[in-house]
């Protein structure tokens, strides 16, 4: 008996038991977003067709001279302008496309014709396209 005390004696008159919590949950993310908390995108992808508005330099294979235009159509415009469709190119068809810029603004593309068609926007092409014309 007196063994089963001196057990007694090394333990502590109370347990207490230590509670463990539980290993935290994951918090669930949006279903929008990834693991690592960034954004994803749906396999799903709508593409908004940007419209596009040109800005474009025909040269007659007739004589050589420049026409500048714009539109937001360049292969239909530049089909009217060779199959005699527009009053102004009629007499120097056919025409070859030697230059275009896109633009996303129609304003822009406006003022970048009137620019092309004054007395620096001819000096502009001239230094833009010196290689081509001097051919």
């Amino acid at each position: 008996m007196a063994m089963a005390h001196a057990r007694r004696a090394c333990l502590p008159e109370r347990v207490s038991r230590v509670r463990v919590p539980p290993s935290p949950q994951r918090k669930k993310l949006p279903s929008n977003f990834n693991v690592a908390g960034a954004l994803k995108f749906s396999k799903k992808i709508s593409y908004v067709a940007a419209m596009f508005y040109y800005v474009y330099i025909l040269q007659s294979l007739k004589n050589g001279s420049l026409y500048i235009g714009y539109t937001s159509n360049l292969r239909i415009r530049f089909e009217k302008h060779n199959s005699g469709e527009n009053k102004a190119t009629r007499p120097f068809i056919p025409y070859k496309l030697i230059f275009y810029e896109a633009f996303l603004n129609k304003v822009d593309a406006k003022n970048r014709e009137e620019y092309l068609k004054g007395g620096y926007g001819r000096k502009t092409i001239k230094n833009m396209l010196h290689r081509y014309l001097d051919e």
